[in-house]
């Protein structure tokens, strides 16, 4: 059985284009970012979050999704997303419900050592994203 996957790129800007359902990120951080101090707060940090759920997982389909973003354990946002069983599946592959939400966290103070992820929860925790990690500079 295929499983439930979450990916997640963590970038300074996301564009979206205006001809089609083009994305440029902009600034891409390659699971670490370094802070020029311990303690510092990002303007801005975007999060790609891109998920898959197996159309064959009914258990998964006909349930309310929460995505949520987390600072090492505290949670920062939460989206709700309605049940995937009756939207229209319009993918290159009708096995897999794909998603996609883009988010920005503004102001975010972070510490050397802090991590940011996400989770994709459907009752339990279906999946766990890359995380992104604050290093020393």
């Amino acid at each position: 059985m295929m499983p439930v996957s979450l990916h997640i790129q963590y970038c300074d800007s996301i564009i979206r284009h205006a001809d089609d359902f083009r994305y440029s990120l902009i600034g891409i951080y390659p699971g670490v970012c370094p802070l020029p101090s311990r303690d510092f707060v990002l303007a801005q940090l975007n999060l790609s979050l891109n998920f898959e759920i197996p159309t064959s997982r009914k258990d998964l389909s006909f349930a309310p999704l929460r995505l949520e973003i987390l600072r090492d354990a505290d949670v920062l946002s939460v989206f709700e997303i309605p049940p995937v069983g009756n939207a229209p599946v319009v993918s290159e592959n009708p096995e897999v419900f794909s998603g996609l939400v883009h988010h920005s966290l503004d102001n975010l103070p972070v510490s050397v050592g802090d991590k940011i992820w996400a989770r994709l929860v459907v009752g339990d925790v279906v999946a766990n994203g890359n995380s992104l990690k604050f290093i020393a500079m």
